[in-house]
């Protein structure tokens, strides 16, 4: 079963746009919501699989953000930087595991140890819900500022 999972996550992260980062129950668990759009999703048939990946009880999480040196958005703040994955290395230190994923060509890295994590497929309706522009070229991250959930709210 462990094998099955590792290789899911394998084959995800060879490929992955990520979407956002979920610090809300941080002192539980920290999760990464991913565009793998190399697979196909089991809600839709035209679109591609969301999936969430959970790291439980997590004791460390750390960015690298090696971007800039070729940073073309600066001065525009309407455009962000896609954060693409298509390297991931797990492993074991001590009883914990240790993730890191990373694009290609020394781009932004995130490593972080963790105890166990899983892996569900979400709907693409969720995000659609939250932010319809999250998947538009030079969209920031999902869920946006809490200033722009707020206006998300108040326009309800």
């Amino acid at each position: 079963m462990e094998k099955n999972k590792d290789k899911l996550i394998k084959t995800i992260f060879s490929d992955a746009i990520l979407i956002d980062i979920d610090f809300s129950n941080w002192d539980k668990c920290i999760s990464l919501i991913v565009l793998a759009d190399h697979l196909n999703s089991s809600f839709f048939k035209r679109r591609k699989p969301v999936f969430k990946i959970i790291f439980n009880k997590v004791k460390s999480i750390n960015f690298d953000f090696n971007h800039y040196k070729d940073y073309m958005y600066e001065n525009d703040p309407d455009k962000h930087y896609t954060w693409l994955i298509d390297r991931s290395r797990i492993g074991k230190i001590e009883s914990m595991k240790e993730i890191a994923l990373s694009q290609f060509g020394e781009r932004s890295t995130i490593h972080i140890k963790f105890s166990d994590y899983e892996v569900i497929e979400i709907s693409p309706k969720i995000l659609d819900e939250i932010n319809i522009n999250w998947k538009l070229p030079f969209s920031p991250l999902a869920r946006g500022s809490v200033e722009n959930i707020h206006k998300i709210i108040k326009k309800k």
